[in-house]
């Protein structure tokens, strides 16, 4: 996924979710350590990875996983919420990019 497209898909997906089109949007730029498990939680908001894309990155969480070396994953997820694990097994340290939306009221009925 890359930025444009997600700052065009975001409020979409939010309406599709029942918020309304007042959110928070931070650029986080997560620093992730060689073969060391990260661990965001994230109840309150919604992350959209961006990048970048390595073979030996894992993004797991409840909505599903990001892992390119993982073949039986029929779609690479790049929305995550709930607790998220990120495991970088590429040998080097890594910087990687999401979106956070932070919705702040759902929408009326």
């Amino acid at each position: 996924m890359n930025i444009v497209f997600a700052m065009e898909y975001i409020p979409q997906r939010l309406q599709e979710l029942g918020f309304d089109k007042d959110y928070l949007l931070r650029y986080r730029h997560i620093f992730i350590s060689m073969r060391e498990p990260t661990q965001l939680n994230t109840e309150q908001s919604i992350f959209f990875f961006i990048g970048p894309e390595f073979a030996q990155l894992t993004i797991q969480s409840p909505k599903g996983i990001f892992d390119l070396n993982d073949y039986s994953i029929n779609e690479q997820q790049h929305e995550h919420t709930g607790k998220i694990e990120i495991t970088n097994n590429t040998g080097q340290n890594l910087f990687i990019v999401f979106l956070e939306v932070i919705p702040k009221n759902s929408i009326k009925k």
